[in-house]
């Protein structure tokens, strides 16, 4: 995600972009400050803060405006849209296209390993099988996600 943020931005006028290659976790809100904008892209509800206290410590930056792209899907807590000083502006929900492309079988349960820990048994590997679609010579999991997207601005940014 970052490299294709980096292409994309090279490719317009932009001056004073930094990328954070840090976690969320590992940035003291201090290093955070004076920003104009914090993008969160898919990342807040994986952070071992949660969703919400994630989303919390971006407003304390002070950052002029914050922005948050995150899978609908899969949100476990109630998205906090209410922050002292900032005004959600915008949001969206849309549908993405979230399907995955093998090139075998065993790349399938390889991925299935990865996001369980565990290899799938017959009966999940049976479902699995029922799901995919061979087209353009891979194996296709197809779906569809989703996806919120929000842009608060700083009461003094708007």
């Amino acid at each position: 995600m970052r490299a294709l943020l980096l292409e994309a931005a090279g490719q317009r006028p932009l001056s004073g972009l930094r990328i954070e290659t840090r976690t969320w976790e590992e940035i003291p809100v201090g290093e955070a400050q004076g920003f104009h904008l914090i993008l969160a892209c898919n990342s807040l509800h994986l952070t071992s803060l949660g969703l919400n206290p994630a989303l919390a410590k971006a407003f304390q930056t002070g950052a002029h405006h914050v922005c948050l792209i995150t899978e609908l899907d899969f949100l476990t807590d109630h998205l906090c849209l209410n922050y002292k000083d900032y005004r959600l502006v915008w949001s969206r929900a849309l549908g993405i296209d979230s399907s995955l492309a093998y090139h075998h079988l065993e790349e399938l349960w390889e991925h299935w390993q990865h996001q369980y820990g565990r290899a799938p048994d017959a009966r999940e590997k049976n479902i699995l099988r029922s799901r995919l679609i061979f087209e353009g010579g891979h194996y296709w999991l197809k779906s569809c996600s989703l996806v919120g997207l929000f842009w608060w601005s700083r009461a003094t940014s708007y």
